[in-house]
């Protein structure tokens, strides 16, 4: 009787082992339950609209505001004369009211200097710009394959910011370079 016990409980023991097995292997095999979409309701409620921005939230700011390219003359298909023209306007909310010999504006080819002009005051609005006019190719790899970068700075005396004088004090100094590649004048020609 001693082994018809532990044959039973033996068996049994394989029974339930076996049925586990089973129950987790079901379980496996039963992919997950997707999430339910949320229906979202057609047509679609417009954005409310953002507030307007001013120019600047700044008092005093002259900011670079576009370096453009002419051609003045062509020569052939694929040569010019070309002018290169970097523009700074006063974009804050006063004007700009400075002494001459305080302010200029640089224009650089590939970091060398090729243009400069001195100015003194900017209305709110008004701008000043710097040109170079020069010889272009656009089939040649000087200008053509690898054009030059075109960069164009405001620069200020360094002691401008002490000079007792708060109405030519740029205060928003992240606005005073801008870059262009001179691959835009290739597309002129």
């Amino acid at each position: 009787m001693k082994v018809s016990i532990n044959k039973m409980i033996s068996t049994s023991l394989k029974m339930i082992t076996l049925a586990a097995t089973m129950i987790s292997v079901a379980q496996a095999d039963i992919p997950p339950r997707p999430p339910r979409p949320v229906p979202i309701p057609r047509p679609l409620p417009p954005l409310p609209p953002l507030p307007p921005l001013p120019p600047s939230i700044y008092g005093i700011d002259l900011a670079t505001v576009g370096i453009n390219f002419q051609v003045l003359a062509r020569t052939s298909r694929f040569r010019g004369q070309v002018r290169i023209t970097g523009s700074v306007r006063s974009v804050g909310q006063r004007d700009y009211v400075s002494s001459p010999g305080q302010q200029l504006v640089l224009l650089y080819v590939d970091g060398r200097l090729v243009g400069r002009k001195e100015f003194t005051n900017l209305a709110r609005g008004a701008y000043t710009q710097v040109s170079f006019i020069r010889n272009w190719d656009a089939s040649s790899p000087a200008e053509g394959e690898f054009p030059p970068t075109y960069k164009i700075v405001l620069s200020y005396d360094p002691d401008i910011a002490s000079d007792g004088n708060p109405r030519n004090d740029d205060q928003n100094g992240r606005n005073n370079s801008l870059t262009r590649s001179g691959q835009a004048i290739n597309e002129l020609f």
